[in-house]
């Protein structure tokens, strides 16, 4: 399955998909419906009890990650933190 122009790409708009399926759980609203700039509280109405859901779901998929909600606003921030959380071990790497 290539979902990107390269496998770094697929690999994270494969993370991508697994953030969204935490999303769509955890505040149970069908997954089609989430968009990248939706609002976490205001348009996903995640209250601090989905926070930590989402929290506990994330740490056990990607090897006990601690989000900072407190940078989280927007669907995209919370992916942004996740995957640069795991991409940069990566890029030490390669750079």
């Amino acid at each position: 399955m290539k979902l990107g122009p390269d496998e770094f790409e697929t690999v994270k708009s494969l993370m991508s998909m697994t953030l969204f399926a935490i999303i769509s759980d955890c505040l149970d609203i069908d997954i089609t419906e989430i968009n990248e700039n939706d609002l976490m509280c205001r348009d996903l109405g995640m209250s601090q009890a989905k926070e930590y859901d989402i929290q506990q779901l994330i740490a056990d998929i990607y090897d006990d990650l601690e989000v900072d909600f407190s940078r989280v606003t927007t669907v995209q921030s919370l992916l942004d933190q996740v995957l640069t959380d795991q991409f940069s071990p990566i890029d030490r790497v390669i750079h």
